[in-house]
């Protein structure tokens, strides 16, 4: 019993941290939007929203299904399934965001260079 709260555990941890990774994918989207600046789409926002993708496939891999009750099983699924639609419509509102800036004129960021 203590290996499935365990389990339980680690679950609910990743689910946090999924939460908060695609929070703060949105909010760089919204401050994108706010100062009208071209977000790195393409770069770290696609690098995160793969990341999210790769944890939600280790949610499951690493679930053991055998020791699970049904509704723990449908809880998890149901999880992922929403969360990988989520991730689609964020991948979807990235690209909408780049075709704004490009619409808009967003202005690119400017990087520091390095010494």
């Amino acid at each position: 019993m203590a290996t499935l709260r365990e389990s339980q555990w680690v679950h609910l941890e990743t689910c946090e941290a999924l939460e908060s990774k695609v929070a703060c994918i949105l909010k760089e989207l919204g401050d994108s939007m706010k100062q009208m600046m071209k977000c790195n789409a393409k770069g770290c926002v696609s690098e995160q929203l793969k990341t999210v993708r790769e944890d939600l496939s280790f949610i499951i891999s690493t679930s053991k299904i055998a020791q699970l009750e049904d509704d723990q099983v449908l809880a998890i699924a149901s999880f992922v399934f929403l969360h990988k639609e989520m991730i689609g419509k964020v991948e979807e509102l990235v690209k909408e965001m780049e075709e704004l800036g490009k619409i808009a004129g967003f202005r690119t960021p400017i990087t520091a260079l390095s010494s």
